[in-house]
């Protein structure tokens, strides 16, 4: 049986059948016994909101997101955890965005570095002419001719 210490918060998962989703819950819960994991599915695959109607009718809300992607399991029905190569990014379980830590949520101005421009057509060249078709060249230091053509 799989432990819920082997999850946390804000970890990207797989669900067999269900798809990829962001931990947005862990522990007990009202509406059964024992250790459970809400997830917020990247599609609308789940089952509800984050939020469960118990038995006597109410409602308890363990996280939020958008209706049909939330969903909860046990730690045992998680397939797979996705390593997330960018570790300097955090992602919001109240909205599914992404923002760099430290980040005012704007983009920053441009460069005032100058750069120099360069022209990409070369300049002419005086005093060069290639050989016309057909004709030979002697190059200097060599003791023969060189076909050109």
């Amino acid at each position: 049986m799989a432990s819920t210490t082997l999850y946390h918060l804000d970890q990207r998962v797989s669900i067999a059948g269900k798809g990829v989703g962001t931990i947005a819950f862990i522990g007990k819960t009202e509406f059964a016994y024992g250790e459970w994991i809400g997830v917020i599915l990247d599609e609308p695959k789940g089952k509800n909101n984050g939020t469960v109607q118990k038995k006597d009718g109410t409602l308890v809300r363990y996280f939020t997101c958008n209706d049909n992607h939330g969903l909860y399991v046990r730690p045992g029905q998680i397939e797979s955890v996705i390593i997330d190569f960018q570790s300097n990014l955090t992602r919001s379980s109240s909205n599914h965005s992404i923002k760099s830590e430290g980040s005012t949520g704007s983009i920053p101005p441009p460069s005032t570095s100058t750069i120099t421009k360069t022209s990409a057509v070369p300049t002419k060249q005086r005093g060069l002419r290639a050989p016309a078709p057909g004709t030979t060249t002697k190059l200097p230091g060599s003791d023969g001719d060189i076909d050109q053509t």
